[in-house]
C-alpha cells in the first residue's frame, strides 16, 4: 500500500479543498492510504469524512492565518516532521505559487520517492504582490528540480508556475450528477432565500476576495434592475470582502436585492436556484464552480481572463468586456436560451467531456505509482 500525503497551505472549503477531497474519495483505499498537511485553517468540516476515509489532517495553526514570516518559519519544520514520522511515497503538493517548491525540496531531502508539484492558481493573488512576486520567484529558482512531475489544472496554471518546463494536464474533475438540476431543490432554496419564483438570479459559487471581483457582480446587478429587470445576486461563499460588498450593495441600495448565504460544503442546491452562473473573475487557476455550474445546466458567464477549458462545454460563454452593462446585457439574452427542461441533461454532458473525477483520478493514479 502507498502513503500519500497531501499539502495546502490553506485548508477551508476551496477549490483545492474539493480537489483533494474527490482524490482521496476516489483512490482505491486498498491500495492508497491518504493524509493532508496545511499551514492553516479556517473550517473543520471536511474532518469527519477525511477519519472514515482513513486519513488524517495535519494543521499548524488551527483557526488563524499567522503572518508569512511565521508561516515560513514553522511550517517546513512541522512538515519536515511529519515526514520522518510517517514513511510517505508520496508528497502531492497543491500550490498556488512558488514556494510550493519549498516543500517538494523538503521532501527530496527526506527521501520521498514521488513528488508532485501542483499549480492550481494562474496568479499569487491579492495583497501584497511584491512580496508574494519575490518569493514566487525565488521558490521557483532555488528548488523547481527537486520535484519529480509538474502538474497543472490548466494550461494557463502550467505556464504561470513552470514557465517552459514540461508538465501533465489533469483538469480537476467533479461528480457531475450531484450538480444535476433539481426542480424541488431550487423551489426549496429560493423559498429560503427570499427569491421570488419570477425573478433572475445570477451569482457564483467561491470566496468573496479580490479576484473575484465581487464589487462588479453588484455593478451588474445594478445595471440589471435599472433596465427594468428583476433581478437578484447570488453570491454562495466566504471570504475577505464579505463585510465590504455588504456595504458596497447598501450604498447602491441593492441590499434587498443581494443574497450571502455563506460558506457551504454542499452547494448544489444553490446552482439549482440560480438562472445564469457569472463569473467576472480577475484570475482562475481552473475555476472548479465553472464546472459545477455547467453540470446544472446553467448559462456561464465568465471572463477572457479564465483559462480556457481543456474540453469546451456549450453552456460555457466567454464575455470580452469589462463594461457592467455589457454583461448585464449578455445575462438577459443568455438567461432566455435556458429553461429547466433542458437542463436536466447538462450533467452527462460534463462527464462525456472529461470532467469527472473517476478520469482525473485515473490519470493521477498513474502518477502516484
Amino acid at each position: 500500500m502507498k502513503r500519500i500525503l497531501f499539502y495546502s497551505e490553506g485548508w477551508g472549503l476551496g477549490g483545492i479543498e474539493t480537489f483533494i477531497m474527490n482524490t482521496i474519495r476516489e483512490l482505491p483505499r486498498d491500495q492508497f492510504q491518504c493524509d493532508v498537511f496545511c499551514t492553516h485553517d479556517w473550517s473543520d468540516a471536511h474532518d469527519e469524512e477525511l477519519a472514515s476515509l482513513g486519513a488524517h489532517r495535519y494543521c499548524v495553526f488551527h483557526g488563524f492565518k499567522p503572518n508569512q514570516l511565521k508561516r515560513l518559519t514553522t511550517s517546513p519544520r512541522e512538515f519536515r516532521k511529519l515526514l520522518r514520522k510517517n514513511a510517505y511515497d508520496v508528497v502531492h503538493i497543491c500550490t498556488m505559487n512558488g514556494m510550493g517548491f519549498l516543500y517538494s525540496n523538503i521532501a527530496r531531502q527526506e527521501n520521498v520517492p514521488v513528488r508532485i508539484v501542483h499549480s492550481h492558481n494562474s496568479d499569487f493573488g491579492e495583497g501584497h504582490r511584491s512580496i508574494k512576486a519575490i518569493f514566487h520567484q525565488i521558490g521557483k529558482t532555488l528548488w523547481k528540480r527537486s520535484a519529480t512531475q509538474l502538474v497543472a489544472c490548466s494550461s494557463d496554471a502550467g505556464q504561470y508556475l513552470f514557465d517552459s518546463s514540461a508538465y501533465m494536464l489533469i483538469p480537476n474533475g467533479i461528480y457531475p450528477n450531484e450538480y444535476k438540476f433539481d426542480e424541488t431543490m431550487r423551489i426549496q432554496v429560493r423559498e429560503f432565500l427570499g427569491i421570488p419564483e419570477n425573478a433572475l438570479l445570477i451569482g457564483s459559487v467561491g470566496r468573496i476576495a479580490e479576484a473575484k471581483r465581487p464589487f462588479f457582480q453588484v455593478d451588474i446587478l445594478e445595471e440589471l434592475r435599472a433596465a427594468g429587470v428583476n433581478a437578484y445576486l447570488l453570491l454562495v461563499g466566504d471570504g475577505p470582502l464579505l463585510s465590504s460588498v455588504r456595504e458596497y450593495s447598501a450604498r447602491k441600495n441593492l441590499t434587498e436585492y443581494v443574497r450571502f448565504p455563506g460558506a457551504k460544503s454542499n452547494p448544489q442546491g444553490y446552482y439549482s436556484a440560480l438562472d445564469v452562473f457569472t463569473m467576472p473573475s480577475s484570475f482562475e487557476g481552473f475555476g472548479l464552480s465553472l464546472i459545477e455550474a455547467a453540470s446544472s445546466g446553467l448559462s456561464c458567464l465568465i471572463s477572457v481572463h479564465i483559462p480556457m477549458l481543456p474540453y469546451p462545454l456549450k453552456q460555457v460563454r466567454y464575455v470580452p468586456s469589462q463594461n457592467a452593462a455589457d454583461w448585464a446585457c449578455t445575462v438577459r439574452t443568455s438567461a432566455c436560451l435556458i429553461n429547466n427542461q433542458t437542463r436536466e441533461n447538462s450533467a452527462e454532458d460534463v462527464m462525456k467531456a472529461g470532467y469527472s473525477v473517476e478520469a482525473m483520478v485515473r490519470k493521477l493514479i498513474n502518477v502516484y505509482e
